[in-house]
Formats: structure tokens, sequence, C-alpha cells
């Protein structure tokens, strides 16, 4: 035997067994008269059974360790760490990095770790346990399944107590085995794999505390294997077993030597280590720590029962290796639509599988068979063979759409697809029981839209204004809280014509909504925008729901005659295809392709206060004309007055000049009345 190098780290805790003879040897069969606190007692001594082949071989079908850790994974695939020697393990039942990468593997029912595993507490109370037992060796039994790269720089630890297990290099030795100290790292044990050779490590007994390093190369290990490593160590001798065979001639070298009493209380025990770079993988299925010593033949047959167990254990517990598809499913506006769920059953056993609900759509319904799923929990059988089946799908609102995201100008609308959840179960044939269960899957379901009608809304009649302006051809009207509702969410524009009898509109704000200069690309119905937003009897333009609500409310109109009532009529253009859009018009390739009409009016009524005298033939009478008629009225009326004046004043001129005659009249005939009288003359 060639006595080699290296020393590694290990995670985890040890785990022993011993032989039949082992009271020969070692004292085991005095148990501790007094159980240190944190210990359970295992059973005295091995136990024996003759069987008729073996006779007085008396080869144990039961060995006692002081701890035995079971690596498996539970029904739903997460990786399980179990004491089976004792109710309280000696060195604590948690594993300080349990959940850093560590995976379980189904394929051979263990765990495997790319990361340092530690035991809850340090290996004082084992050391005690050894010491009460005046134990001057042990046994480690490991099973695991190796998956090496051809490298032997790299070691990679398995067991290991105590130590640095950051790295194991490979290093030199002497005719007798021996490296200084400081090469174990102050590891005082550890067991490991350099490529595909069994490596193991100790602290040895001499003064100098040597590092002995055993590279096993008489028996290399096969990827995938599941193998069976039982290791012996006492005073005098050291054995090494691969699946029930010697892989060590064996040798008597009282050099060769560790006891776990010398071993570093506050040491640890190491699983696995944190090393990175390499491809190597070992899954550890058992590490037990015996307090006894296996012999030869003890190991032959314990491989030959175990690995039976083993195997049945694999087939009877294996998990359910359940694989849900999280395959989105696409559903049409308004309808009841399929949706295909479901997945894959990895497992060597052939499961009844089903989809169990775990949550239900926060916007729609889910049916099977029996009518809708109401209830968390609900199961479906898969049918048999099948990977998948078939749920029906309806939303809670046939105005309920996820897709598109975005309206017609590119505005973020906030959808999202409906969603479920839901796993795998895997159930029993016979009684129906859950065996197992795969992770949680989401199922997420786009409702892809289907355009819907608009309903215009709008006042019976339009608004004169209170002062009518004279200056104006005709009376001036508006449109108040016109609105047009469509649960589309602007996804595509509408088409808008607009046109008054006898007047012209028009757009007083919100112009910019407006798009007047859109042309169909439609090969079924040519029609383009048209008119002028200041002002035309008609026009046709393109424009989002919601700014249609915004322009039609800023709507003024100017009739072209004073006594006469009017009609504005507005007609919405709403879907795919002839008179409405084309697809290549829309924001997406549209499942609809109905074109909904919309056709309304509103109502001018005529101006109260339109003047009466005045009639025109035609509406095309230009201010000019009025003034002209205004004047000449005028004048026609200053005429008029004129004549009058003059009149009244002739009137007056002939009732004086005949009041002044009848007065001249009356004063002659005083005269002729009157006796005349002698004037007296004085001639003296």
């Amino acid at each position: 035997m060639k006595i080699h190098y290296l020393f590694a780290a290990l995670p985890l805790s040890p785990w022993f067994a011993m032989g039949a003879n082992a009271q020969n040897h070692w004292g085991f069969d005095e148990r501790p008269s007094q159980i240190l606190p944190g210990m359970v007692a295992p059973s005295n001594g091995l136990h024996y059974e003759e069987t008729p082949s073996q006779g007085a071989n008396q080869v144990p079908d039961h060995y006692s360790p002081v701890f035995d850790y079971r690596f498996s994974c539970d029904v739903v695939g997460l990786p399980q760490i179990h004491d089976e020697a004792s109710s309280q393990s000696i060195v604590g039942e948690d594993w300080v990095g349990l959940d850093l990468s560590t995976h379980c593997h189904y394929d051979h029912n263990g765990v495997s770790s790319q990361h340092l595993l530690e035991s809850e507490r340090s290996i004082a109370t084992l050391r005690q346990w050894f010491l009460a037992t005046n134990a001057t060796g042990f046994s480690l039994e490991v099973w695991m399944t190796p998956n090496v790269q051809d490298n032997l720089s790299i070691a990679i630890p398995i067991v290991a107590i105590g130590g640095d297990h950051s790295a194991a290099d490979q290093g030199s030795y002497d005719e007798d085995g021996k490296f200084d100290s400081n090469e174990c790292h102050d590891t005082a044990f550890y067991v490991g794999l350099r490529s595909n050779l069994l490596e193991v490590r100790y602290v040895d007994n001499d003064a100098d505390r040597s590092c002995r390093v055993l590279l096993v190369n008489q028996r290399p290990l096969k990827n995938d294997e599941v193998v069976q490593i039982v290791l012996t160590m006492s005073n005098w001798e050291t054995n090494v077993y691969v699946n029930g065979e010697s892989a060590l001639p064996a040798t008597t070298n009282h050099d060769l030597v560790t006891n776990m009493k010398t071993w570093d209380p506050d040491s640890k025990l190491k699983l696995f280590s944190n090393q990175t770079g390499n491809s190597t993988r070992i899954t550890l299925h058992q590490v037990s720590l015996y307090d006894q010593l296996i012999e030869a033949q003890q190991v032959q047959w314990g491989y030959q029962q175990e690995l039976i167990g083993k195997q049945e254990t694999l087939l009877d517990h294996e998990p359910a290796r359940l694989g849900p598809v999280e395959k989105s499913a696409t559903v049409v506006q308004g309808s009841v639509s399929p949706i295909e769920i479901g997945g894959r059953n990895k497992s060597t056993k052939d499961y009844l599988v089903g989809i169990e609900i775990l949550s239900l759509p926060p916007a729609g319904t889910i049916l099977d068979d029996y009518g809708p799923i109401t209830e968390i929990g609900t199961r479906i059988l898969l049918p048999k063979a099948s990977k998948n089946t078939v749920l029906m799908y309806r939303a809670n609102s046939d105005e309920y759409f996820t897709s598109p995201g975005s309206s017609y100008s590119g505005k973020d609308l906030g959808l999202s697809p409906d969603f479920f959840e839901f796993r795998l179960v895997a159930l029993d044939h016979h009684d129906g029981s859950l065996v197992g269960w795969s992770d949680a899957a989401k199922k997420e379901i786009t409702i892809e839209h289907v355009n819907q009608p608009a309903t215009l809304v709008l006042p019976k009649a339009a608004k004169l204004t209170e002062v009518p302006d004279f200056d104006k051809i005709g009376p001036i009207a508006s449109i108040d809280e016109a609105h047009l509702q469509d649960p589309d969410l602007n996804v595509d524009p509408v088409r808008v014509d607009i046109w008054a009898d006898n007047g012209t509109i028009k757009i007083q704000d919100h112009v910019k909504l407006a798009n007047f200069e859109f042309s169909s690309t439609s090969s079924e119905t040519s029609w383009h925008s048209h008119g002028n937003p200041a002002g035309s009897q008609n026009m046709t333009f393109v424009a989002e729901p919601d700014d249609v609500s915004l322009i039609l409310s800023s709507i003024q109109y100017q009739g072209f005659y004073w006594d006469q009532e009017d009609r504005i009529t507005i007609r919405i253009y709403d879907g795919v295809g002839g008179p409405c859009l084309s697809r290549a018009d829309r924001n997406y390739d549209s499942v609809s392709d109905d074109c909904f009409h919309i056709l309304a009016n509103v109502s001018v009524p005529a101006a109260a206060w339109a003047p009466t005298a005045l009639s025109f033939e035609s509406g095309d009478a230009s201010r000019l004309n009025i003034w002209f008629a205004l004047l000449l009225a005028l004048f026609g009326f200053s005429c008029a007055a004129l004549f009058v004046q003059m009149g009244v004043q002739q009137l007056f001129r002939m009732r004086y000049w005949k009041e002044r005659e009848n007065e001249n009249a009356e004063q002659v005939t005083a005269r002729d009345k009157q006796e005349p009288e002698l004037d007296v003359v004085d001639f003296a």
C-alpha cells in the first residue's frame, strides 16, 4: 500500500459500527454507567442471530451506531437529514448551512451540497462518550453516489471533524507517510475524494501529531455508482472497505493511529465543503459512526443487507417528482375558452397525478366538468397516461381584456394577465392519499381584446347664446356635455363625421386631438379626413374615443338663418373594415371584424329675438344689404316726419290768417254803428 497526501474539510456528523470480536480488543461490552448531558444510550452490544447457513459464525444483523444520519428527500423534494440512532443527536439535530445550495437527488434519494454543512453542536459530548466507554477506535460507514472529474490536484471532502475545509491541496510525503501537522489544517479526521480515489486523512497520535494520508488507489470509484465505504481504525490496524470488499491489504501498523480522545472538543462534524471551481458532485445517503469495529465478514454481510434495504427504500419512498408546466394561455374577450393545464410525472412510480388549485383567478372563473371551481384545494385528476387536462375559463365581465396593454397613442393601460396558481399532486392508487406534490406554478391567462360598441350621449338641443349678435348672419349655438362612452379603453381610434343642414361647425378647443390628415388604407372602402376645424358645414376626422368627448363638447354652431330651426348630425364608425378603420390602421391585429355605426342628432332651435321686419329670400345676403335696408327705412321715416311737420306748419298759417281776417271785419262793423263825434274848435 502506498501512503499518499492530502487532507480536506468535511461538514456534518460521524457515524460508527462494531465488529463481532470487538469486546476482545476494545472492551466495548460495558456501556457508560452514567449518560452525559445530551446523550441517548444506544442498545448494549451487538446483536447476533444464528442462521442455518451461518451457524456459529454469528454474523450480526444489527449494529448500534452512536449516531446514524440518513439523507433523503421528502415528498416535495426538499433535502432531509435524520438521526436514526437516537431521538436527540449527540452533536445536535440541526445543520448550519443546510439551506444554502443543498439539493435533493431523486435518482438515488440523497442530498448534495456545494456549501459546507456543520453540526449544531461540537464533538465535546461525543468525545466524553468515548472516554466513558474507554474506546480506542471507531468505525465509520458512508453511503454515497459520486460524480467526479479526473483531477488529482483537487480533493473533495465528504466527512470531517474540525479544521479548515475550504481547501485540501496535494502534498508530499516521506517513506513513513508522515506530513507536517499543518498539512491537516487542524483537522482531526477526514474522508474525501481525490478524482475517483478515496482519500483518508487524520492526525496521528505520535509526538509530532503528524498528518497521515491514505490514498486508496486499489479501488477507483465509478460515477453514479451507489458506494458503501467502511473505515475501521484501531490502535494497531486501519482498514478500508468498498462495497463489502477490502480495498487495502490488511496492515498492522502501530504508527498509523488516531484517537478521538485527543481531538479538540470544540471541533464540529462537517459535511462537504465550500470549495468552488470543480465539477465534482457527491450525493450522500448515510453517514454512521460506531464505537465498535466492524470486521471483514460483518462488513460484507452488512453491505448486502443494507443494499437491499436501500433499494426497497428508494422504490417505496421516492419523492413524487412532479413538474408543473407554467405555460400561459390566450383566450378571447367575452367568451368561454378552453385552457390546457398540467405537467409531468418524473417519478419511477406511476402515481395518480392530479391538479390542485391553490388560488382562484381575480378577474375570472375556471370551470371543470362539474361547473365553476369556487374553492381553493379543488383537485382534478389528469386523464390516465396524459400530461394535461383542459379547464374552461371565462372573465367575470365581457368588457374585460388584458391585451393590448397600451392605448392607440401609446399610453400604458396598466393591464396584466389574469392568473391562478396550482400544483401537481401525486395520489396513492389504493386509497387516494396524498403521496407528494410539486412546487406551486402560475397559470397566466391573456384575454385578447374584441371591439365592443360604444355609446354616444348628447344633449337633445344645442344651447343658443343668451345675447344675440346682430353682427352675425345667423344664430350661434354650442353643444355641452357630449360623451362617447367606449369600454375599449382607447386601444383604437374611431371615425367621426359631423355636419349641419343650415350652418357651419367649428371646433373651438382640443383641435390637436383630432386627426384631419388621416387616410384609410382599407381596400374595401376608400375614405379620408376632410373639413376645416375652424368652420365647415361638414367634416370627418379620426380620434380616440375619450378625445372625441372633449372635441364634441367644444363644438360651436353658426346658423345661416335667424328664424329657422336646424339640426347637427354626428355619426361614429367604431371597429374594423368598410367605413371603419382597416386592420392596418389599428394598434394591433384585432380579433373582431365588426364595424359599429352610431348616428345621433342635436336640434338647434330658432332664434326668438330675430328681426321680424326683415325677410331675406337668400341666405347669401351680405351685411351691406342689411345696412342699406336699415338706412332706407330710416330715410323713409325721416321723409314722412318732414311731410307731417310741413303740413302742421301750413295748417297753423291758414288758421292764423283766418283769425286776422275775422278780427279786421269785426273792427269795421263796430265803426259803422258808432255816431260821429264833432270836434269843437275854439276860435277865440
